[in-house]
């Protein structure tokens, strides 16, 4: 699930919530057999040829592993000449 929205021309902000299930047969070990559930936030500005975003995502039982939750937060610049 994916929503997107424009606050005006500059400003947009973003919600995602994802699950994903494990192929039966792609854990060799046997272990890893929860399902990874992601979900993230993000904004970006635009101002002529320079955006600003960030981004700030949790992804939990990361590699379809119980207890490996992973959160990160990424900050862009980009600039168009």
């Amino acid at each position: 699930k994916r929503q997107t929205y424009a606050v005006n021309d500059d400003f947009s902000i973003g919600y995602h919530s994802h699950t994903y299930e494990q192929d039966s047969g792609t854990s060799a070990s046997g272990k890893g057999t929860s399902d990874q559930e992601s979900t993230g936030i993000s904004a970006s500005y635009t101002m002529g040829g320079m955006t600003l975003a960030v981004a700030m995502n949790n992804h939990e039982n990361a590699k379809y592993q119980d207890g490996v939750d992973i959160k990160d937060t990424v900050f862009s610049v980009a600039m168009a000449f």
